[in-house]
Order: C-alpha cells, then sequence, then structure tokens
C-alpha cells in the first residue's frame, strides 16, 4: 500500500477547491447564489456571511475574491 504524504496546507486547499467546485462558500459553507452584479463575462457574488466570489458562468468556475487588506 503506497503512503501519502500530505501536508496540511495541502488538505485546505483541496478542501476549499472541492468547495468551489461544489458551488459553496469557503467560509460558512452556504450554496453560493449566482445572481450578483454582473462584471464583464463574470458575476460578483456575495455571500449572507460577506466573502465575495467571482463565478463564470460559461465555464462554470467560482473564484474568490481577495479582499486588499488580505494581499501580501
Amino acid at each position: 500500500m503506497e503512503e501519502t504524504n500530505i501536508t496540511g496546507r495541502q488538505n485546505i486547499a483541496l478542501l476549499q477547491q472541492w468547495l468551489l467546485e461544489q458551488g459553496r462558500c469557503l467560509c460558512c459553507g452556504q450554496p453560493l447564489v449566482t445572481n450578483g452584479q454582473v462584471e464583464g463575462e463574470g458575476v460578483i457574488i456575495t455571500c449572507p456571511c460577506q466573502e465575495k466570489y467571482f463565478y463564470l458562468p460559461k465555464i462554470n468556475i467560482y473564484k474568490r475574491l481577495i479582499k486588499p487588506n488580505d494581499a501580501a
């Protein structure tokens, strides 16, 4: 049996990827409602917990928008 060596950060990244694939918020886990502010080819969605996401309906992908104070 092959042993996998996944670090804590990799686990978190995999969980976040899975939540976004399911269309769920990374903070509270609630489903993201796709009606929001249209911006170019996508939609800006604000979750009830105030996290913001960018949704591209043509390819069905969600991306988390980074707050200015979160950027390094």
